[in-house]
């Protein structure tokens, strides 16, 4: 009994709390903070620690998630395509969805089929697919609803 605790006791362990820089943290949570060119990151996977929604102010992660788009277009995808589905990071997912036009037109399409193909993100994704440049994007839109007389 006791080996198969200390087996258990292996296997979950705490998830190790991931170190923010607080400068970098400051500067997302400024109202009218410095840009994203300015925050001293190098890669996407520094900013995506920023994403988490429960940080606060609320307007680090999506001013992170704006970031991301701005600065490492080309890693969008695969770190969003995610949040098109959680429904902690539905603001976040907007986010992402107003770049469409930042991004690389296949991420572009993947990202938008994602939103669109989520029941409770549709809604709200489909304002953004209407809008945007590519038309390979506006054309995953759907048809608006006709008036009714």
């Amino acid at each position: 009994m006791i080996a198969n605790l200390l087996v258990w006791a292996s296997l979950v362990r705490a998830a190790e709390p991931v170190a923010l820089d607080p400068s970098i943290l400051r500067a997302l949570s400024l109202r009218d903070g410095t840009s994203c060119a300015s925050l001293g990151v190098s890669d996407a996977d520094q900013l995506v620690r920023y994403t988490d929604p429960t940080l606060q102010p609320p307007s680090v992660p999506v001013r992170a998630s704006a970031c991301l788009v701005e600065r490492f277009p080309e890693s969008v995808a695969n770190i969003a395509l995610p949040w098109m589905t959680d429904p902690e990071r539905v603001g976040l997912a907007l986010v992402v969805l107003n770049g469409l036009d930042r991004l690389p037109e296949p991420s572009a399409l993947q990202l938008a089929r994602a939103a669109l193909a989520n029941p409770d993100l549709a809604p709200r994704a489909t304002r953004f697919v209407r809008a945007a440049a590519l038309p390979s994007v506006r054309d995953l839109a759907p048809a608006p609803a006709p008036k009714s007389p």
